[in-house]
């Protein structure tokens, strides 16, 4: 009825069919729903639905027979095909074309009659594929459906042309739950569909429950019913897209080994929709877990308990002698040679070899014996209770309250004493040795002063999840001591007689312990509650890592970001984590930034490409957990993320996964994940604030300290976003390309050698500073620079025998600047930097760039060799078949690539136009510039040592203002620095005063801001006044030239080519990590930008287009002319490729649609400036920025080219009613933000969820953005007082009215 959707109404689903309702039918129940009215049937329904829903009961014969009748119904009517009478029953066919139940054949397997309890798996194949797919697919894909069952073992319960059922019985096979074997076919038949070329739209609906069987009419055709294959096809036909298994959690709780898969949590609207449901994505790998031999490692558990005697095992060998002083190499063969498997140390919660080399070998908390022949691993554990009386006569047990370690960390324990026997001594001596160590006490007071009041023993023998291959056996004591009455005066080391807390420093000196005296007749505290909780679980804390009892102490009471409950009879523990993808557009290339490494107590832990993620606590909503990570792991504090963040809510998705943790063997984690990403209004926000790397990209780290005490340093990279999220649009990943273990570390140059305090000869670091211009010039005013050296440079830089080696000594004998980056601070720290990055990343960085100089001026010689390829240890070009250092093989195939698909051409223009290289007539050969070499060589040593934070100028006051910083402001931004020091101090560095004043103005030229985006311009998303109205502003104020024009952009180039701090590497910022059409044009577009020295900003934007017009492919339609002229031509630029279809839907636009955007695309922006070719019929402004415009239209392109278009002018449309036309506002532009559409094809833009629509939300005057709002928000936010101005977007299909 649910699948049929005209047999029931909504309000009766819930009463229907719940999971939990035990299902019956008999054949007898089945000839009377058969012999009975269609329409009597669905009243029946109906009202015993209604009845249900009421909670009222009916009596026994009555509710038997409406239950026979309702099952009934849908054993026939939901199998068999309906006739136009209302009144008819019969069925007329035995395989559903849709939803039918049945399944034709002789199935001598089936008991006819009998309830079974099965996992039932239904699958369909999506409406569009059932009316396109041929015969031979079909064919194919029945043959994976029966390979698939053959392989896990199921039953095929019907088989129909585009859908069908099967089922798995409920019997378990030792660790691999039949829940596990349905999910896992439900997960190989998504993934094999999505391999499929072309792909095949397919839903998995998997259920457990009861089905029965009957046949109608006493022949081989059997029919099924029930629970688990009613709920299973609701499933199927519910599930939120296609290529998903789709589930419910009592299902999910019957998992074991497919637990750990990552399954996605959803509100199935169309279902249930209080209730959470899952779904397993085709492109999630894990599935060949269950094809892997799982040892059965049931809780086999053999206890021993003895009273006041201690109990010493005699029929074992100890191993100690044997492994004694072993390396690991020598442990690892020793324990193969015992009989144990090392591989399976670290899979999973295991631990390490090495972790276990440590514990036995260095520390031996615990200790190896020969038990039959086998290694057994033994753990002896005393828990001490010391007990004191107060003056009244209540008894107090010690306990160790907190750590104190050397490096001001602190760690919380709360805890009794607990000893660690080592093998061979007794109980009594490893708790006398530990008082005396601990709480130095010597052992002549220990026998004066304690006594043991009782003890008592237990034995425990089990299987550790953390050591693979052999039996734990746990020795646990469990002791009361109690102080010799009157004695208590004698122990003031510890706190008596007055119960004192008191502290105690290790032997070590490594760390101080805090202690305390708890009333013994108190609440069992936490520790004891949490500690029985685990045991009662078979959960031992024993094989716990160190502190991480203490830390889910933390977890559980103090911080709450975590709890236990029990599933299945299973502990688990539960956290809910937050996942932020924040997003950027860095050179028109979207990027993600994401974390790499961390430091943490000492170690360094490598992440691979994880999002900003943070702990949330239990119950904390997933948006308070986003502003807190943002506040939190990146310092945006919540006034910036309210103004300049975006959150994009169509991408928020709650995921979980169930894991073990290595920290709590035994203990199983389930991780609610929430994961969201947002983005910044304008990338130029971030980079004003100097903020994650923003605008250039880079890497930075940030420090932050925990209540705790610990210090957490984190590195950050902005990776593109199809690097790391084209993983999940193919069907699988090589990851053989090499183990990375194997792979060098990248090079990295040694490091000059620090500036001295002046006086002196031996300090390596620079007095404190006080943050005034002059400082620059003391700083240098000892320092020379060697001019033969640099000139020798600049002069040799083109000859054959002058190499990378030469170039690179030269440039560090010649330029005192370089050391300013490793500059110290009187403490011997590093120097802070304004990119996030450290001064030595800065400084290897800045050779890069040096290097990068070096090989595009030789680029027809052996630089784009090196380039590409970096150098070797020998300073000779690399090439794909080198040697060394060892590549995995994709980076090699990328290096490659990119050495043999790049015009290297395009590099040498940018030189010649920018003065640096000059063509010899006649021949393929340059000479160059010795003097605008040197120049750039100067400019590119000196270019960024302002980000070193300490050397930033203030503004003197006898200067009055800088730009936009006034007198006695330090400036922040470091281009601007140097451009302050280079005008006003320009002896201070002794490299740029020693240049010629050309060159020196030059220099100084490229120093100012010119607010240029060279995407804006590439892909035409911008119009021409916020694109080159401040360039050219700077070009006409400076009196540059074209030269001066193009030696910026040379400088941008090397710059950028550099960013990477591995020098000899190569210029991996480019070769592995940019797209080569993106840099391509990039290159064929500097010629254009060197116009503006005597062209308008129009004129040279109107140059551009005609020439990306000419040279698209394939070729378009002759050069466009009039009206919507520059419209087709900016949206031909726009698109990466297909672009001809934008162009021929252009032509079959709706005309109001059209008109838009011919009109508002071909603005300026500009006082008193058109195009030529376009004249806008009406003046005004302010123009419109279009921000991710392009991949707007690049995401619709081939599928929907004239719905697109459509969008986009509605946007347009919109915004012109939040700016009106105005005569004053034409030498203006409003930037419109359409993040929240980018990645969305037009139909999920039309169809939004019920109650929900976009809006265009102006957030300032000069830019607004596309968002969707839900009627409710709307509601709020029109009684808000101040509330922001919202103009509704109807994405309507002229095409759908016109064919009306």
């Amino acid at each position: 009825l649910l699948m049929g959707g005209s047999l029931a109404c909504p309000s009766c689903l819930s009463g229907l069919w719940k999971p939990s309702r035990r299902i019956h039918c008999a054949v007898d129940g089945a000839a009377q729903a058969a012999g009975s009215s269609l329409r009597n049937r669905l009243s029946k329904t109906k009202e015993a639905a209604k009845a249900e829903a009421r909670g009222n009961e009916c009596a026994q014969d009555e509710t038997c027979q409406t239950e026979g009748s309702r099952y009934a119904t849908l054993s026939i009517d939901l199998g068999g095909s309906h006739t136009s009478s209302p009144t008819s029953s019969r069925v007329t066919r035995n395989s559903r074309d849709e939803y039918g139940i049945l399944r034709k054949g002789n199935n001598s397997n089936v008991d006819i009659g009998t309830v079974r309890i099965v996992c039932c798996i239904a699958w369909c194949l999506s409406q569009s594929v059932r009316v396109t797919i041929a015969q031979q697919t079909l064919t194919a894909l029945h043959r994976e459906i029966r390979a698939i069952c053959e392989m896990v073992g199921a039953e095929i319960a019907e088989c129909s042309g585009t859908h069908g059922v099967l089922f798995v019985d409920g019997k378990p096979d030792k660790n691999v739950t039949p829940e596990d074997s349905a999910v896992h076919i439900g997960h190989l038949l998504v993934r094999w569909a999505a391999s499929y070329d072309p792909p095949l739209n397919i839903r998995v609906g998997v259920h457990k429950g009861e089905v029965n069987s009957f046949s109608p009419f006493g022949n081989s055709t059997v029919c099924y019913f029930g629970q688990a294959l009613t709920m299973a096809s609701v499933l199927m036909d519910t599930a939120p897209k296609d290529l998903v298994v789709h589930l419910l959690g009592g299902l999910r709780e019957g998992l074991h080994v497919m637990d750990s898969m990552p399954f996605t949590v959803w509100k199935n609207q169309r279902f249930l929709p209080e209730t959470e449901s899952y779904y397993l994505e085709w492109w999630e790998e894990g599935t060949d877990k269950l094809h892997h031999d799982t040892k059965d490692v049931a809780n086999k558990r053999v206890t021993l308990i003895r009273f006041d005697q201690p109990v010493r095992p005699t029929t074992t060998t100890s191993a100690t002698a044997a492994y004694e002083g072993m390396e690991l190499k020598q442990f690892e063969q020793w324990l193969q040679e015992c009989g144990v498997d090392t591989n399976e140390f670290g899979k999973h919660q295991a631990k390490t070899l090495a972790e276990f080399h440590e514990e036995v070998v260095r520390y031996r908390k615990s200790y190896l014996v020969l038990k039959e022949g086998k290694l057994e691993r033994r753990m002896e554990l005393v828990r001490v209770n010391l007990v004191a009386t107060d003056a009244e006569g209540r008894p107090h047990i010690l306990k160790l309250s907190m750590d104190f370690m050397s490096d001001g960390r602190a760690r919380t324990r709360d805890q009794k004493l607990a000893v660690v026997v080592p093998e061979g001594m007794h109980w009594e001596q490893a708790v006398k040795h530990y008082f005396a160590e601990r709480l130095q006490l010597s052992l002549e007071l220990q026998d004066k002063a304690l006594y043991t009041q009782s003890n008592w023993f237990k034995e425990e023998s089990q299987i550790s999840p953390s050591i693979p291959g052999m039996i734990t056996t746990y020795l646990t004591h469990e002791v009361r001591m109690l102080i010799v009455e009157g004695q208590e005066h004698v122990l003031q080391a510890i706190g008596l007689p007055v119960l004192t807390n008191f502290c105690t420093l290790d032997p070590d000196k490594e760390r101080t312990s805090s202690w305390r005296w708890v009333a013994d007749d108190a609440e069992t505290d936490h520790s004891d509650l949490l500690r029985h909780l685990l045991q009662d679980h078979n959960i031992r804390v024993d094989d716990f890592e160190p502190g991480a009892f203490n830390e889910l102490m933390e977890e559980l009471y103090d911080t709450r970001i975590a709890d236990l409950r029990v599933r299945g009879k299973q502990l688990m523990r539960h956290l809910q984590i937050i996942k932020v993808w924040f997003t950027a557009d860095i050179h028109t290339v979207p990027h993600v930034l994401v974390t790499t490494s961390k430091l943490q107590r000492g170690k360094r832990s490598n992440v691979s490409n994880k999002p900003v993620s943070m702990r949330m606590r239990i119950g904390e909503h997933w948006k308070e957990g986003l502003c807190k990570a943002l506040t939190q792991k990146l310092g945006l504090d919540t006034a910036f993320q309210e103004q300049h963040i975006m959150v994009d809510m169509s991408s928020y998705r709650l995921s979980e996964e169930t894991q073990f943790s290595k920290s709590f063997p035994g203990l199983k984690t389930v991780y609610r994940m929430h994961s969201v990403t947002c983005s910044c209004h304008s990338e130029m926000a971030l980079g004003a604030h100097r903020i994650l790397g923003l605008p250039e990209g880079s890497d930075f780290s940030i420090s932050r300290v925990q209540d705790s005490g610990d210090q957490i340093v984190t590195d950050f990279a902005w990776k593109p976003q199809a690097e790391l999220w084209g993983i999940k649009s193919g069907f699988s990943r090589d990851k053989s390309a090499g183990d990375p273990t194997d792979l060098e570390p990248k090079r990295r140059l040694p490091v000059p050698q620090p500036l001295m305090k002046r006086g002196k000869t031996t300090t390596p670091c620079f007095p404190v500073l006080v943050n005034v211009c002059p400082f620059v010039q003391e700083l240098m005013s000892a320092c020379k620079t060697d001019w033969d050296h640099a000139r020798n440079a600049a002069k040799c830089i083109r000859d054959e025998n002058y190499t990378c080696q030469h170039f690179y000594a030269d440039c560090v004998a010649a330029f005192p600047e370089l050391a300013l980056y490793v500059k110290t601070d009187d403490s011997g720290a590093s120097a802070l930097t304004s990119s996030g990055r450290s001064a030595d990343d800065e400084y290897q960085r800045t050779m890069g760039a040096l290097f990068a100089v070096y090989w595009l001026l030789r680029v027809d010689m052996d630089g784009a060799e090196s380039f590409a390829f970096g150098v070797g240890n020998d300073w000779c070009p690399l090439n794909a078949r080198s040697s060394a250092p060892i590549r995995s093989c994709e980076e090699i195939e990328r290096r490659e690539t990119f050495f043999k698909g790049m015009t290297w051409d395009l590099f040498s223009d940018v030189f010649v136009a920018a003065g640096l290289l000059q063509p010899v007539p006649g021949k393929r050969q340059f000479l160059h510039d010795e003097g605008r070499v040197l120049a750039m060589l100067v400019l590119t040593a000196i270019h960024d040592i302002m980000k070193i934070e300490d050397l930033l100028p203030v503004v003197d006051a006898k200067h009055e203002s800088f730009g936009d910083y006034k007198a006695g402001e330090k400036i922040g931004d470091h281009d601007m620095a140097l451009g302050y020091v280079l005008e006003h101090y320009p002896t201070a560095l002794p490299s740029f005063a020693g240049l010629e004043k050309a060159h020196q103005d030059t220099i100084r030229f490229t120093q100012g801001k010119m607010e240029y985006n060279m995407g804006w311009l590439v892909q035409a998303e911008a119009p021409p006044g916020p694109l080159f109205r401040k360039f050219r502003s700077v070009i006409c104020s400076g009196g540059a030239c074209k030269t001066d024009v193009a030696f910026y952009f040379a400088h941008w180039l090397t710059d950028l080519a550099g960013a990477e701090p591995f020098p000899q590497e190569g210029c991996e910022k480019f070769v592995l990590k940019f797209p080569s059409k993106v840099l391509t044009s990039f290159l064929n577009s500097f010629q254009f930008v060197e116009g503006l020295e005597s062209k308008t900003e129009t004129q040279v934007y109107e140059e551009y287009l005609e020439w990306r017009w000419m040279n698209h492919d394939p070729m378009p339609d002759p050069m466009p002319e009039g009206v919507g002229s520059i419209a087709l031509m900016r949206l031909a630029a726009m698109t990466r490729a297909g672009s001809e279809k934008i162009l021929a839907a252009y032509n079959d636009l709706h005309d109001d649609d059209r008109e838009v955007l011919n009109i508002e695309l071909a603005r300026t922006g500009l006082q008193d400036q058109r195009y030529q070719r376009d004249v806008v019929p009406s003046s005004g402004g302010p123009a419109f920025l279009v921000y991710y415009g392009p991949a707007l239209l690049n995401k619709s392109i081939s599928t929907d080219a004239p719905g697109v278009l459509s969008v986009l002018a509605e946007v347009l449309r919109q915004a012109r009613v939040l700016w009106p036309l105005e005569e004053q506002s034409q030498d203006k532009a409003v930037t419109v933000r359409v993040d929240a559409l980018k990645e969305l094809d037009v139909d999920k833009i039309r169809n939004t969820e019920p109650n929900t629509y976009w809006v265009l939300e102006q957030m300032s005057s000069v830019d607004a953005f596309v968002k969707k709002v839900s009627l409710l928000e709307a509601a709020n936010m029109s009684k808000k007082q101040g509330a922001k101005r919202q103009q509704p977007l109807t994405f309507h299909d002229h095409r759908a009215f016109a064919l009306q």
